[in-house]
């Protein structure tokens, strides 16, 4: 059997991976495992949730199935119109298994081909919404939501809000040292709240900041040394003509402007001018020449450097993580004053009624008999609120089962070991 066709022909309940990458037969899979459905346990096209990730490949599959059920009506009715392709040899094969009397299927089949405009073959967002207005009740999420709205300009003048009243506001004015303007604070945080599973690394606020303490102190403590000792190599000419430190500080002069730099930034933050980096354990070795190479600078001395880099990394680790907590609180607070939510929202909000011990239960047994089989492709783009709620349907008692498709080498998030 090959790796195209074994899916077609494995157990449909339960939890299933088909794992399957781009060009390897994925949309042939999937309407396949459709077809298979239909024909094996006899389910109507409502009953059967199909769930990918982008309105325009909603699309393409409701079009691809529709096709392959129109053209296995076409052999049920009369099985000598199937080619030697694989298509038609695997419908085949399933009409023969069926004990159906084979003109009912026919007519079964073509009655779910004319009605795939009812099919269920929808995003994460749109059965999400779907899922919650269907089950007012189950779900305690409200009828009346508000105006539908698009995230991104209310996430815009969230970020704008938080910004001024950091920076020009006087409550955190450092951060101008990372973020010159609202649109660099975006870009940073814009990655963190588009994955809501996603936590960022780096040590607990306490750890961080004795980390930075004792930044600062290796710095106090070498900076003098360390600067007598550029300057000298400054003098004598020993950093290498074409190299990346003598261009952005050319003499003793400039060299001693860069270490008032730092420590003015110091003075209140840790964005640090980024030729500092030239000045760690690493780098500066390979700016130097002749004698001031073979002697070296003293490991104390840039190894205070090196502390101060780390320092930055956690220093913008924090800035981001704060950031993206006042930004999402302000967020949810413009949406609630002006009465408006986000598809986004809708998940958010059936994740956490189908989560909840005293409801979830119940609206999860509710979407497993609307939708008993669900056909999720490209999987591996779930976040762990969405496969959470997946992962609840399919946990729930009853007949169906949950076929997840994708590739997992190419999953985002760790909580399915992608």
């Amino acid at each position: 059997m090959s790796e195209q066709t074994e899916p077609l022909y494995m157990p449909l309940e339960g939890l299933r991976l088909v794992e399957a990458s781009a060009g390897t037969g994925k949309t042939f899979t999937l309407a396949g495992l459709y077809l298979r459905l239909l024909i094996e346990q006899r389910l109507p096209v409502r009953e059967i949730l199909v769930m990918t990730f982008t309105r325009a490949a909603t699309q393409e599959l409701r079009e691809r199935i529709r096709s392959r059920l129109a053209r296995a009506a076409q052999i049920a009715a009369d099985p000598r119109r199937a080619d030697d392709g694989p298509e038609d040899r695997i419908t085949l094969a399933f009409i023969e298994r069926s004990d159906e009397d084979p003109a009912a299927l026919a007519r079964r089949l073509a009655d779910a081909a004319a009605r795939m405009d009812e099919a269920t073959i929808t995003t994460i967002h749109g059965f999400s919404q779907m899922a919650v207005a269907e089950n007012a009740f189950e779900s305690g999420v409200a009828f009346d939501r508000g105006e539908q709205t698009e995230d991104a300009p209310l996430l815009e003048e969230a970020v704008r809000d938080y910004w001024r009243r950091q920076v020009i506001g006087g409550d955190k004015p450092e951060l101008a040292q990372l973020w010159s303007s609202p649109g660099a604070c975006l870009a940073d945080i814009r990655p963190v709240l588009q994955k809501p599973g996603v936590r960022l690394a780096g040590p607990a606020p306490q750890q961080a900041a004795q980390l930075m303490t004792d930044a600062r102190a290796a710095w106090q403590k070498q900076r003098d040394a360390l600067l007598a000792t550029l300057t000298t190599v400054a003098r004598t000419g020993e950093f290498k003509a074409n190299g990346k430190l003598i261009k952005a500080v050319p003499d003793a002069a400039a060299m001693d402007a860069l270490f008032q730099d730092v420590d003015t930034v110091l003075a209140h933050g840790f964005g640090l001018p980024a030729t500092l980096e030239l000045l760690s354990t690493d780098k500066l070795p390979s700016q130097l020449k002749g004698a001031a190479k073979k002697a070296g600078v003293p490991a104390a001395q840039t190894a205070a450097v090196d502390k101060l880099l780390e320092a930055g990394v956690v220093w913008r680790i924090d800035c981001i993580r704060e950031a993206t907590a006042a930004v999402s609180e302000q967020l949810e607070r413009i949406k609630r004053e002006r009465r408006l939510f986000s598809f986004d929202d809708m998940i958010q909000a059936l994740h956490r009624a189908i989560t909840d011990p005293q409801q979830g239960p119940a609206l999860a047994a509710a979407l497993k008999r609307r939708w008993p089989w669900a056909l999720v492709d490209e999987f591996q783009d779930t976040d762990p609120a969405q496969y959470a709620i997946l992962r609840a349907i399919h946990a729930a008692s009853g007949r169906g089962g949950l076929i997840m498709i994708g590739d997992p080498k190419q999953a985002i998030y760790a909580f399915r070991g992608g």
